[in-house]
Parts: structure tokens; sequence; C-alpha cells
């Protein structure tokens, strides 16, 4: 650091992130909802907006600041804005309330992650400034005695200098009070090298960032991937129908339907339900008509509206969280999880409302931003969606779902079926094994590029550590020396730096793993919909995993790329060390 601006980089840092924060959440680069007037979310980006603006000044001051004091005081004042920051984008204020809203899924996250960066370089500043400060105070204390030593009468010179030669003064220089030898804390290899680490906050700075990068990557790779292995395992235990039978060319659309919740408009001729229903080795076959909203009262996206028959469906209800207390009726709904309402409130879509009568748990899949009705009011909202069909609106539906009975081949029932309709058949088959196994394939696709990234990181991240570790040794032969001469075995040194790369990695795995957890956790819906694969909380078994894998990798990082330099230094001649100038 500078000594003339202690905290010039930090201010330099608080500067940038404040400034760019606040342009962002005041130029709408970070979203807020507006509905016929400012909606909660609003007054949450104002709010973190001029917090952010006043971490901006606060970084410029400290950045001309030539007092650590008044660094420290202005580091505070940062941290406590952080705060703020975390607090008006959670409890204080908040987005609105519903997942897919965009203030919800990106805003808050963003705000969330950015005040936790923010508070993290803010806390490491006050301890530095603090420290900064003592190590001043205790200069001064040490000068003054000099400074007025011609001043002080002979009798008291003289017992300065017997108390500066005597084993056990009761004074220290600056008349204060001198500890006993027990109270010493006694040079342990740790101390010594925390000592070492924040004596060279560059290097360590440094060492410990490639820590937290690949420390990162890994878990937030292991949790990702955790949390799409839950999805698709939810999938494959309640996907309930083994065909769906969809209109010529909209294969793609009902797995987007399904996997994404992508939504989507499509027609079948309902008359067809009958002639699956009767087919030999069919069990069970239920109809669905699918309706894309318009932009919604609860959402700043569309969402899909699904049609259901109660008296067929065997798909939706396996997911019911909180049932209805009868069967559905008139503009009744049952809403996804990320759909918000509490049960008996209203949403409005195509000027009419919808009141919510149940709640689907957590599927991971599409049906998480989807909303369920009777396939009377579906055609009610696709007559309002598309007057020029109304008509053919009356028996449409857009998917066939069907379950086969045990043993019964599927692609069987898909033959029989277009037997049966000839030339008429305009129809694709989606077979639920087949999805499964290209979701599967994805899967495997992602897993295999995120941990290829983390790989790749980190080996980088070994050869940049091996790289500062060999100039490492370069720098601190001398140093090692002296220690071996003072009496230090080979092995006490090669601990010193064995613990220093251990202090190190910990400090830095610590911080990629509260990042990672960070941005995994607010960004889950943004993440599903990037990937576009079925995305659900796994148990706390898989998290816990994932943990112990990343924190067993993150800190044994530094120190393996550490060992060729303890190896070297355990080697190296004191005497030969010592003798070169």
């Amino acid at each position: 650091m500078n000594s003339n601006h202690p905290a010039l980089i930090s201010g330099g840092l608080f500067f940038v992130i404040g400034l760019a924060l606040a342009a962002a959440l005041f130029t709408g680069l970070l979203p807020h909802c507006w509905h016929n007037g400012p909606s909660v979310c609003y007054w949450m980006t104002r709010a973190a907006g001029g917090a952010s603006a006043v971490v901006a000044l606060l970084g410029l001051a400290m950045m001309f600041s030539r007092s650590a004091g008044a660094g420290f005081g202005m580091a505070v004042g940062v941290f406590l804005n952080a705060i703020l920051i975390a607090g008006v984008a959670g409890p204080l204020i908040g987005p609105c309330p519903s997942p897919m809203m965009h203030c919800h899924s990106i805003t808050q996250p963003v705000l969330i992650v950015a005040a936790a960066v923010i508070a993290v370089i803010a806390l490491i500043e006050i301890r530095r400034l603090a420290s900064r400060g003592r190590r001043y105070s205790r200069k001064i204390n040490k000068m003054l005695p000099s400074r007025n030593w011609p001043a002080l009468p002979a009798k008291h010179r003289r017992k300065d200098l017997e108390s500066m030669t005597n084993p056990q003064p009761s004074q220290n220089v600056a008349g204060q009070p001198a500890k006993a030898a027990g109270e010493y804390k006694p040079l342990t290899t740790f101390t010594i090298a925390a000592a070492n680490v924040t004596q060279r906050p560059l290097r360590s700075l440094l060492l410990g960032l490639i820590a937290a990068v690949f420390t990162f990557l890994l878990f937030s790779s292991a949790m990702v991937t955790a949390n799409l292995e839950a999805g698709i395992s939810s999938l494959a235990a309640r996907m309930g129908a083994d065909v769906l039978v969809v209109p010529q060319g909209q294969g793609k659309k009902i797995q987007s339907v399904i996997l994404r919740a992508e939504p989507s408009t499509f027609y079948l001729d309902g008359k067809l339900l009958d002639v699956v229903q009767k087919l030999p080795g069919v069990a069970k076959a239920s109809g669905q008509l699918f309706i894309s909203s318009l932009d919604a009262q609860c959402c700043s996206v569309k969402v899909q509206l699904i049609g259901i028959d109660e008296a067929t469906d065997f798909v939706i209800a396996p997911w019911l969280k909180h049932a209805a207390d009868k069967p559905l009726s008139g503009n009744d709904v049952i809403v996804g999880d990320y759909i918000y309402g509490e049960i008996g409130s209203t949403l409005k879509f195509f000027d009419q409302e919808y009141r919510i009568v149940g709640r689907l748990a957590p599927t991971g899949m599409g049906f998480d931003s989807s909303i369920f009705m009777t396939l009377d009011a579906a055609r009610r909202a696709g007559r309002a969606a598309s007057p020029d069909r109304a008509d053919e609106m009356a028996q449409s539906l857009s998917a066939i779902l069907v379950r086969v009975n045990p043993g019964v081949d599927p692609i069987t029932v898909s033959d029989e079926l277009l037997d049966q309709l000839g030339l008429k058949a305009n129809v694709n088959f989606v077979f639920a094994s087949n999805m499964m196994s290209d979701t599967s394939a994805k899967l495997q696709k992602v897993v295999s590029v995120m941990y290829t990234a983390a790989g790749g990181f980190w080996a980088a991240a070994a050869i940049i550590m091996l790289i500062v570790y060999f100039f490492a040794f370069s720098e601190r032969q001398r140093e090692f020396a002296t220690l071996r001469a003072l009496g230090a075995s080979r092995g006490k040194v090669v601990g010193i730096v064995l613990a220093e790369a251990f202090i190190i990695s910990i400090l830095g795995s610590a911080v990629g793993i509260g990042l990672a957890a960070l941005v995994v956790s607010n960004f889950s819906t943004v993440i599903a919909h990037a990937i576009g694969l079925p995305y659900l909380a796994p148990e706390t078994g898989s998290w816990l995993r994932a943990l112990a894998a990343s924190v067993a990798a993150g800190i044994l990082t530094v120190p393996l790329a550490s060992l060729p330099t303890a190896w070297r230094i355990g080697r190296s001649d004191i005497f030969t060390t010592l003798r070169e100038d």
C-alpha cells in the first residue's frame, strides 16, 4: 500500500463497485417491475442505489485520504452500507415475491452477492487499518522518551539506562509496566507462519485469490450438478406418462414446456382422446391444453396456462402440495411453485380473474412456472388470446398424455394408433424414455464442461503457484537460513512454509465456497433457465458431500504447490546461504 495514501487500492475498489452498482440500479440495467406505478422492487432498487452511491463516495474519499484512522472510519462506513444493501434486498424492502420476476431472479441476487463482496473487502481493510494504526501508535510511544531524553534529570537518565540493561526490568523504555517473561506469546510454527502471511500481503492475496477462484468453480459445479441430478431423478420418478401425443412438428415444443416452461400454444383435435383411450395396452390417457399468457399480473414474463381434466389426470396430481378442497371449477387454478400468491388470492389473465385454490410442490421442471385450470377455463383464455380461432377452440387439446399397462411397449401403442388413423395421422409421439435419455445426455455434457473448466483452472493455478513459490524461495533463502542458525530444525522451517500455505488455502477456500453458495442459491432461477434441464434442490447429504470434496480440494491445492519449495528449503545449507551477499 502507498504510505501516503494507506487505503488507495481498497478505496479504488469501493469506488468502482459502488459506482457500477449504482449506475446499474438507476439506469434499469438491473430491472425492477412497474405495474401501473412503482412496485415494491422499485423502492428496493432506489434504496440500494443510494447506498451504493455512498459506497462509491466513501471509496473516493479513501483513495485520497492520508490518515489510516480516517481510512478506518470510512471502511466502517462502507461495511455498514454493504449491510444496508443486503438488508434492502432482503427483509427491509425486498423484491416482488414471485421467483419468476426479473427483480427477484436477477436484481436481488446481484445485490446480495455485491453486498457480500463489499462487506468482506471492508472487513479486511478495517482489520488492516486498525493494525496499521496500532503499529503507528507504538512507534510514537517509543520515540517519545528519546525525544525527551535531554530534558530528563540525570537520575532519570540513569534509571532508564538501568531499566534497558536489566534482564528483568520493571518498566519498559516507554515507561509502561513490562510484561513478565511468561506473558509473551511463544513463537510457534503457526504464529510465525501467520506473521509471514500478513507481512507479505500481495503474495498472500494472489495465492488466496487463486485458491478462492478454484474452490468457487469446484463447489459451484458440484452444487449445480447435484441440483440437476435431483431434478432429473424427480422427473424420472414422477413423469407419469409413457407417451405424449402431440400435433405434427410440436415434439420439441412440448419438451420445452415440460422441462423449461417456455410458453407455447398449439392445438390437436380433441376427438383423438377417445381413440387413444380405447387402444389396447393403454392404462390411462388424459388431455391437456396449452395457452401462452400475455404479460402477466404476477410475473414480468409470460407464463404457461395448462388446461387439465381432473377426472382423468394422472400427471399433475402427484405433485400437489396444497390440494383444492373440491374439484376445479370456473376460474379456479392450481399454481406452480414459482408462481406467487396465497391460497384464496387472485391472478389476472386476459382481463379475467382466477382464484388460487391449490399449489404444486417444487418439481424442478416447467410445472414450477405454470398455472393449471380446467379445460373450459383454458379454452376461454385461448379464445381471448386468439379470437380468430374461437370455433376451433371448442374441442381442441394440445397433447394427450398416455400411460401404458405394465409390460406393454409404448412403441406398440403408437404403432396401433397410426394404423387406426391411417392417412389422417397428423401427430408426433414423444416417448418418456427417449426424453429421459436425451436429458441425461445433456446433463453429462453440462457436467463435463463444468468440471473440465474447474480442472483446467486448477492446472493453470498449480503452475502459477509453483512459479510464485519458486521465486519466493530465492527471496527467502536468507530468512530461513537465519532461522536454522538460531536453532530451528529443518522440520520446523518446512513446517512454517506448509503452515503459511495452509493458512492461505483455508482463507481462500472459505471465500470461494461462501461466494459459490451465494451465487448458486440466489441465481437458481437464472441458472435453471440457462441450462434448460430439470433443476431441483437436492437432499442435504448431496450438498454436504459436495462441500466436503470442495473443501478438501481447495485446502490441499496451495500446500501441494508449496511442497517443492519446502523440500528445497529443507535441503539448503545454512552456512553457504549466510555467507552469500
